[in-house]
């Protein structure tokens, strides 16, 4: 039995404290984005870096529990070796901005266990933390209605290099469609952390990748669901499920989910035929060759290949060390990030800290295991393979916070951890 904490009066929650600091986030950029003030939006950088010093000062003046060994420790030791030598060694030209976010995220999962480990009642019976939770939900939908009544938005149908990526234009408070359907699988696992129960609809589960219309988001949550808690003898239906889904693929091609689609499987197909070299192909060759301008799917794959030569051609510490937070941009030749978390680490940070991203990620994954709970957990993992979600510090503090607290919560669930 763990020994909670000493005897002193408790004035606060500190995960509250949490979920009202991004409250007032998510207001602050969602003013900002109505108003386009850039004052707003200086000051939501601003918060961005407040809410991590207050995560830190609240972490600090926490009571001290008497059995305290972070699980997190190790993997977040190597992180954060490799991320310091690659500052050093790639000190001349560094994305600032990036670096903060790079730096500040994983932290979340300290903050997320160590709150956790201090938790004595369950959050959602207070109505400030419904409120507060529906806020975080409704503001940017209410944005992104705005946007659409008067013209700013047109839902997300962008052009350009955004078109290629398949992610869309702006959305609400989100650069694109993907990082809003990533803050939506976000909220999902703050909801299990507040409300001490798991969402077990599946239906509102894939809602959350389908109205963005995000085929990667939505290939997560299948993926996820599928390992998590679809059992065994459900695999039959499988079968039948994959015939209706072709069938309607044949029926309704127009369809907007079947129009992400068929790129897709026209691009494995002359990938399979020999007709492309990802070395040498232009996109605007798979523009013709696909006649389309939604190249996500090779976009990426000619994306990454350049990258990993890239890398490949290095030195023995850019190896170790990557080219530099942001290097992905200026070297690549279309100079974007790689929309791949795992290779971006490799790339711009090294092996060091892509091991100590990938052991932190597997051991979230492991320590909450096959339960609802670790859907959107594994969801946004599986994301990290091909997106750019680092960048979203929003929805990365809270996968992150939320992370370490259920890692927290189901691996002492059979211990008796409330306050005496």
């Amino acid at each position: 039995m763990i020994n909670a904490i000493e005897a002193r009066p408790r004035v606060y929650n500190p995960t509250m404290v949490f979920v009202l600091a991004v409250v007032g986030y998510v207001g602050l950029l969602s003013a900002g984005t109505l108003l386009n003030s850039g004052v707003l939006k200086a000051l939501s950088y601003a918060m961005a870096f407040g809410i991590f010093l207050t995560m830190c000062v609240v972490h600090a003046f926490l009571p001290k529990l008497k059995t305290a060994v972070p699980k997190f420790g190790l993997p977040l030791a190597v992180y954060y070796f490799g991320f310091v030598c690659s500052l050093m060694v790639n000190h001349d030209e560094l994305a600032y901005s990036d670096l903060l976010k790079m730096f500040m995220g994983p932290a979340f999962l300290l903050f997320g266990t160590a709150f956790e480990a201090r938790q004595d009642v369950v959050l959602w019976e207070r109505l400030a933390v419904r409120q507060a939770f529906w806020l975080m939900a409704l503001l940017p939908v209410l944005v992104w209605l705005v946007q659409l009544a008067t013209g700013l938005a047109s839902g997300g149908a962008g052009g350009g290099r955004e078109m290629l990526m398949g992610g869309g234009g702006e959305v609400s408070i989100f650069s694109n469609r993907n990082n809003a359907a990533l803050y939506a699988v976000s909220l999902l696992a703050l909801y299990n952390v507040l409300s001490g129960r798991a969402v077990r609809n599946v239906a509102l589960i894939l809602a959350t990748g389908v109205i963005f219309v995000t085929l990667g988001v939505l290939v997560a949550l299948v993926v996820a669901l599928a390992l998590t808690v679809v059992k065994v003898r459900t695999l039959r239906y499988a079968v039948p499920v994959v015939l209706v889904v072709v069938l309607a693929m044949v029926l309704f091609p127009e369809a907007v989910v079947f129009k992400r689609i068929i790129p897709v499987i026209d691009s494995v197909k002359l990938l399979w035929s020999g007709r492309i070299r990802l070395a040498t192909v232009s996109y605007g060759d798979l523009v013709l060759l696909l006649k389309t301008s939604d190249l996500s799917f090779l976009f990426r794959l000619k994306h990454w290949n350049n990258l990993l030569s890239l890398l490949a051609d290095g030195s023995w510490y850019q190896w170790l060390f990557g080219f530099g937070v942001g290097s992905s941009v200026r070297l690549s030749q279309i100079h974007l990030v790689p929309h791949n978390d795992y290779l971006r680490y490799l790339f711009e940070c090294g092996l060091i800290t892509c091991i100590g991203f990938i052991s932190t990620i597997v051991l979230i994954i492991r320590s909450c295991g096959r339960r609802w709970e670790t859907v959107p957990l594994l969801t946004i993992s599986l994301y990290f393979f091909s997106e750019n979600l680092i960048n979203n510090y929003l929805a990365m503090a809270i996968f992150y916070f939320c992370a370490g607290a259920l890692t927290f919560r189901i691996g002492n669930r059979h211990v008796d951890t409330s306050i005496p």
